[in-house]
């Protein structure tokens, strides 16, 4: 038995926050629990349904709708596939009506089976939780395993050499100053994948991380963005984009609270000069809880391979 890494998600344009967490999950497995790189298995969205070779054990910490949006009629997971949950969400149904959380889950199409099968299941948002536990499905709130991601720089108080903009509204852009406005680079989390193969697309998400470790300040309305960054040490900014279904985003409850959160109704409030925040207890107790859910799981099932 080895250990799957989920390292491409079925788009012909990526988004890198979703890469950033198995990203995490590799840190997670190579730096803290010491598992060898041959061991790990990297999987495709659509390996999820079809994988047939040695049985691996696959921490999950995304948006459920790589098998789980109600017109696949049943669970897409293969038999060989063992999941570990440790920070899903149902945030996919927040977003307009075409998904009713109601809806998707339904006896006869074995989600609830498999999420029985796989429970506890490690929720990111307290949304995701009430959902399961409605349901009778132990549950836990694990927040985004990004944050465990290590420090990786000091910046220093009111330096500002590196600023990156990433996918804000032009509707904030008044009130940055001018200093930060003159070193600030715009930039997004969307890039097509071109001619990338699965591989060399997981490497650019890789480095543009890289890239992003050493700025001075971000400023950014992605979840993906802030979260990991700010675990990395570098100080962020948190905005909240001005469109009715993101004020009801449902990841929030658990966004890290040592991140600056604004909105239209206090961006003149905005501190621009924050410092990064130490939650080493916080990453530490978040290692230990996932390193033990997937030693746990991968000796119970070793054993019944056996």
């Amino acid at each position: 038995m080895k250990y799957g890494l989920l390292v491409e998600f079925g788009a012909k344009c990526s988004n890198f926050g979703d890469y950033i967490q198995s990203i995490a999950i590799e840190y997670l497995y190579t730096q803290v629990m010491g598992i060898s790189q041959s061991d790990i298995v990297h999987l495709t969205a659509l390996d999820l349904s079809t994988y047939d070779g040695e049985e691996l054990l696959l921490p999950y910490s995304y948006v459920m709708h790589l098998f789980v949006f109600p017109e696949y009629k049943e669970v897409k997971l293969s038999p060989k596939i063992h999941l570990q949950f440790l920070g899903g969400s149902f945030s996919f149904t927040q977003f307009g009506n075409q998904y009713n959380i109601e809806q998707v889950f339904d006896e006869k199409n074995g989600w609830i089976r498999m999420f029985k099968k796989f429970a506890p299941i490690g929720c990111r948002d307290a949304y995701t939780y009430s959902v399961l536990r409605k349901m009778n499905i132990p549950a836990y709130i694990g927040a985004c395993i990004t944050n465990i991601l290590p420090k990786r720089k000091m910046v220093m108080e009111h330096e500002r050499k590196k600023v990156l903009l990433v996918d804000l509204t032009s509707d904030i852009l008044p009130y940055i100053p001018d200093d930060i406005l003159s070193n600030a680079v715009a930039m997004t989390q969307y890039e097509p994948n071109g001619t990338l193969t699965v591989e060399e697309n997981y490497q650019r998400a890789k480095d543009r991380y890289e890239y992003y470790s050493d700025a001075d300040l971000i400023v950014s309305s992605r979840y993906h963005m802030v979260t990991p960054c700010n675990a990395m040490g570098v100080p962020c900014i948190f905005v909240n984009r001005n469109i009715n279904y993101y004020k009801k985003d449902i990841r929030l409850d658990t966004l890290n609270p040592t991140i600056q959160f604004c909105t239209t109704e206090n961006f003149e409030q905005i501190n621009w000069n924050p410092v990064p925040t130490e939650f080493e207890e916080l990453k530490q107790k978040m290692s230990d809880l996932a390193a033990s859910r997937i030693t746990d799981a991968f000796l119970r099932y070793s054993a019944n391979i056996d």
